[in-house]
């Protein structure tokens, strides 16, 4: 079989090359352009056999278990998305790659969702002790915005973009919703909104857990409150 169809019949068992790891696809790529060396000769061959048996698996990038590349430069943990990058310098992207994995597993040792929210030095999520009450607020949280110099109106993503600002106000809870629309913009239209009002974002005071804790409590607005916003998700017509 020559390699033009072998690379034929590896591309229809991975949908069109989707199923294979970047380097994977390159190699199909280089089989089909005749570019292979001797060496890239063998590793096609035992990417065919591999594939079309059935023993394929996509390779951890840079052999840290969990961690894939996919193609566009996506990187998910355990087959969820949790970054987007790509380095041109292949000792940067794999330090890169170490410290990903390495908060994903901290993540995941204390009990916290591992996803694109989540990840990174700068959330909450970071630092927040396993037992904290504030999980559910920290992952569906957007922005906070201070009004009169004060912690205010926290934005809440909703499912299918919607969006929800909450403020405890005179001991009740005060609500304001925006739609998401075909991009799923909920939250960015609420930012606009209350931004219109002359009110103030403070991202930064939400990027570590206890900048988030003391936001939460200048606002008084508590887990429990955010549970039973996030609980009732968008008011039904005719319901206030």
């Amino acid at each position: 079989m020559i390699n033009t169809d072998k690379a034929i019949a590896i591309l229809r068992a991975t949908h069109d090359g989707d199923a294979l790891s970047p380097g994977h696809l390159f190699l199909v790529e280089c089989a089909i352009n005749k570019r292979l060396t001797a060496e890239g000769e063998n590793a096609f061959d035992k990417l065919h056999d591999d594939v079309t048996s059935g023993r394929y698996t996509r390779p951890w990038m840079y052999g840290i278990e969990g961690l894939t590349r996919e193609h566009g430069g996506a990187i998910k943990w355990k087959g969820t998305v949790v970054e987007h990058y790509s380095f041109s310098d292949a000792d940067r992207e794999r330090a890169a790659a170490e410290e990903l994995a390495a908060c994903c597993r901290s993540l995941e040792d204390r009990g916290f969702p591992v996803n694109m929210r989540t990840v990174g030095r700068y959330t909450p999520f970071a630092d927040a002790p396993a037992e904290t009450p504030w999980v559910q607020t920290m992952t569906a949280s957007y922005t906070i915005f201070r009004e009169d110099g004060r912690c205010r109106w926290l934005i809440l993503s909703l499912p299918e973009g919607n969006a929800v600002a909450i403020a405890i106000i005179r001991s009740e809870i005060v609500l304001r919703y925006t739609l998401g629309d075909e991009c799923n913009l909920g939250t960015y239209v609420m930012f606009h909104v209350l931004q219109g009002e002359g009110l103030q974002s403070d991202c930064k005071i939400l990027q570590t857990y206890d900048g988030f804790v003391a936001a939460m409590e200048e606002a008084c607005i508590t887990p429990e409150a955010v549970q039973r916003v996030l609980a009732i998700g968008l008011p039904q017509p005719g319901t206030s």
